[in-house]
């Protein structure tokens, strides 16, 4: 799996370990950005609840935008958020 980094902190890491390299920062520069976005980390919510003493099914939803879904897949179809929260 690919990483990513920010220019500006790799250049910051050759400044601070003395790789004073122009060409090496130049080189990073230079580089194409990638077009990646942060990942949300939600999870499922519902399934059965205690409505006033009688327990009645709600289809499970995502914790980030709310949308139902069977809750059995590991992103949200809705809003692309990985269900890998830890419940609260």
């Amino acid at each position: 799996m690919a990483e990513y980094i920010e220019c500006e902190a790799a250049i910051r890491a050759l400044t601070l370990h003395d790789c004073d390299s122009a060409g090496a920062k130049i080189a990073i520069l230079d580089m194409p950005a990638a077009d990646v976005a942060p990942v949300v980390h939600a999870r499922w919510i519902g399934g059965y609840e205690n409505n006033s003493g009688r327990w009645t099914y709600r289809k499970p939803r995502c914790s980030e935008c709310g949308e139902e879904n069977n809750g059995t897949r590991k992103y949200c179809p809705n809003c692309g958020a990985k269900m890998d929260e830890d419940e609260k």
